[in-house]
């Protein structure tokens, strides 16, 4: 699909930039440098492209087709190499996250005839677990003993959102990201909620890409652990779509441009297996969702 863009946030010597992945999957075009060359005003951040709404995304699309038609600009794309990379979008507010979205993981964790939640089951994480793709995870060996990993698709609101129905609900949408509930089972069981265990600093790994454009659904999701297939989903095996968790939501709670929603994960994760493999340091996770690339971070 030729609307489909891929948006990254990044540091380029030194300073905080944002810009679109190429064609080739491995360059960046600086938003900076495009508006240099056409001359057409685009947001600072992400953030700003976001709160734009859909104008923001016009006004950008029109850009890379007048730079498509223009043979002359010389534009120099940045290599994956060469930048830094920043969490696409830093939450502003806590991240919203779905728990028990997939009837497996429902399995894994609480036993086989456990029975399937009948609404879906929120809960947050605290902004300051927002981490950038290859960033060192931290371990947390003073608190934690038991931290793992969940693969998770992520949605982005992009426009205040309040009471949709689902059939609507998918036009306030953003983008899609992918996201790592990095989470402490020992925090998580022990309080008896799941906040602190699921709000070490660091334990959310959001990236590489904000998707934005409609995508070929289901998305196909793998976590790797060590090069090892650990999960390995796709999103219409969800319990509640992203539809249907956006327009629930929105009953209760205003969602608002940049708010970011995690859709629960499927079976595969540390605790899932016997004995449970947790996370250990040096353990490199990657997380890949087709159409958005993959998420990669090791743990310190």
């Amino acid at each position: 699909d030729d609307t489909m863009l891929r948006i990254v946030s990044f540091s380029y010597r030194g300073l905080p930039e944002w810009g679109i992945v190429t064609a080739d999957g491995a360059h960046i075009l600086r938003a900076a440098e495009l508006e240099e060359a056409l001359f057409i005003p685009l947001p600072a951040t992400v953030a700003e492209l976001v709160a734009n709404g859909p104008e923001g995304l016009v006004i950008l699309q029109s850009a890379l087709t007048q730079k498509e038609e223009n043979e002359a600009l010389a534009l120099t794309p940045l290599a994956f190499d060469e930048v830094t990379w920043d969490v696409p979008l830093l939450p502003i507010r806590n991240l919203f996250c779905v728990g028990q979205n997939y009837a497996a993981h429902v399995s894994e964790f609480s036993g086989q005839d456990s029975p399937l939640p009948s609404a879906p089951v929120y809960f947050t994480k605290a902004t300051t677990t927002a981490l950038p793709h290859l960033a060192p995870l931290p371990r947390h060996a003073e608190v934690t003993k038991a931290l793992d990993y969940e693969g998770e698709l992520a949605v982005i609101i992009g426009q205040t959102t309040q009471q949709v129905d689902s059939a609507q609900a998918l036009d306030h949408v953003f983008g899609y990201t992918i996201a790592c509930d990095v989470t402490a089972r020992d925090l998580q069981s022990e309080r008896g909620q799941w906040f602190l265990g699921k709000s070490l600093d660091g334990s959310c790994p959001l990236g590489p890409a904000i998707l934005v454009g409609t995508p070929d659904e289901p998305f196909h999701l793998t976590t790797k652990v060590n090069g090892e297939l650990r999960q390995a989903a796709t999103t219409d095996e969800m319990l509640f779509s992203v539809a249907q968790l956006i327009a629930d939501l929105s009953q209760i709670v205003t969602l608002l441009p940049g708010d970011i929603l995690l859709t629960g994960t499927p079976a595969g994760v540390g605790k899932g297996f016997t004995p449970p493999r947790y996370l250990q340091s040096g353990d490199t996770i990657e997380i890949t969702i087709d159409g958005i690339g993959t998420l990669q971070n090791t743990v310190q």
